[in-house]
């Protein structure tokens, strides 16, 4: 198994089926619908153009083993510098492939300070403090016209 991780500057099919998995995966939790229209930049936006949007700003970074897609992060391109999405298939999971993302972001350029995780996401809140994190910011919402249940 040989692990790459590289900024994403192509879309392909395997790529797109992936994001949009990763979105449905995030409408599906609560607070999840908050952070999609982060990423899409736009409520209703449509996931292909926001996809390539994204890879144009140079905000998506892929792991691969052996040229095949296991994750992605979505990072956010101007300061401070947060990841607002990490997705591993899910039959990739558990295997090192988010912590494997979140090592190389902290190596480049332009490491993150933030991340966002989900109430409730226990995966990703550990990979986060594995990696020395804390939670420093819980952001409350009125269930009331929003998507908190």
């Amino acid at each position: 198994m040989t692990r790459h991780v590289a900024v994403v500057t192509t879309v392909d099919s395997e790529l797109l089926s992936l994001f949009s998995d990763g979105l449905a995966d995030l409408r599906a939790h609560r607070g999840g619908e908050a952070i999609v229209r982060e990423i899409l930049n736009v409520s209703g936006s449509d996931p292909e153009a926001a996809l390539l949007d994204l890879v144009q700003r140079g905000c998506l970074t892929a792991a691969y083993d052996d040229g095949a897609l296991r994750g992605f992060a979505v990072v956010s391109s101007s300061p401070p510098v947060t990841i607002q999405g990490l997705f591993v298939r899910p039959e990739d999971r558990r295997q090192g492939w988010g912590g494997t993302l979140l090592k190389a972001l902290l190596d480049s350029d332009r490491p993150p300070v933030d991340a966002w995780a989900l109430p409730g996401d226990r995966g990703m809140k550990s990979i986060y403090e594995k990696a020395g994190w804390k939670a420093r910011l819980l952001t409350m919402s009125d269930a009331r016209g929003s998507d908190a249940e």
